[in-house]
């Protein structure tokens, strides 16, 4: 089974976070169906990184974007770069580390053969259940919440950080206003999708300086958008708000696809 690698970077040539290529690097990734889609006005900024550079010299190509934001960005990946029924692996630039269970333990992930095997299983099931998209939870730090995790098929949330996409263009595009919580748009356009429990993945997502880091009321408004725009997918209090750390996050109907 092919498909192709996505790596996505929004102007961050310069960020301490900026991590992906250099994970990949250690586990011996091929770098032959890699493609990189970074923001062209830090063209000059990304092509002086010597993790770029690497990859470049190891057989990646390099796309220049010139987006609004990472909606704007995935909508131009999946609905004008690729063609239809393309499988394709979309990372985005700070990746730490990927944890893995195998063999019944959980493993830092370290053999790019081991990634390959599951990204392909992953795809495969997609094919078998009639989904078009699989992500993860962010959760390598927490072990022991991974060790109990298991394939989910339906109406997930899951994040864009490391997800796989058969490309349909037939899909609508993503609301590009949206500047936050993207990840949950895209799950509804897509449908039915396959939460991972096999793959658990580090980054900075909702860290500052991660693409979901955003401001409680930028959250909030957010939110309330997507309830208004897909209800169906919503649970019947779909609004989840934690006080302690101003955040907003959406509650799913679990048995929508049932």
């Amino acid at each position: 089974m092919n498909y192709q690698i996505a790596i996505v970077s929004g102007n961050r040539a310069t960020s301490k976070n900026f991590k992906t290529l250099t994970y990949l690097r250690k586990i011996n990734i091929l770098y032959n169906n890699v493609i990189l889609f970074f923001e062209k006005n830090q063209q000059e900024e990304y092509l002086a990184r010597e993790d770029v550079k690497y990859a470049l010299s190891n057989g990646a190509n390099i796309v220049w974007l010139n987006c609004k934001n990472i909606a704007d960005a995935r909508n131009y990946i999946e609905k004008e770069y690729f063609n239809d029924g393309d499988k394709v692996l979309c990372l985005d630039d700070d990746i730490q580390y990927l944890n893995i269970k195998k063999d019944g333990k959980v493993k830092r992930l370290d053999d790019f053969k081991d990634l390959d095997f599951l990204i392909k299983k992953y795809f495969k099931m997609c094919i078998e259940n009639n989904c078009k998209l699989f992500g993860l939870y962010p959760i390598a730090r927490n072990i022991q919440w991974f060790e109990k995790t298991r394939d989910m098929i339906g109406n997930n949330h899951i994040l864009a950080v490391f997800s796989g996409v058969i490309i349909d263009k037939s899909l609508p595009l993503q609301n590009i206003d949206f500047n936050c919580k993207e990840e949950y748009e895209r799950g509804f356009i897509y449908g039915k999708n396959i939460r991972a429990g096999y793959i658990a993945v580090a980054s900075q997502w909702y860290r500052e300086d991660g693409i979901g880091f955003r401001s409680f009321e930028v959250q909030l408004k957010v939110c309330n958008e997507l309830i208004k725009k897909y209800p169906e997918f919503m649970s019947k209090t779909p609004l989840k708000i934690n006080e302690n750390k101003k955040t907003a996050d959406l509650r799913l109907n679990r048995s929508y696809y049932k």
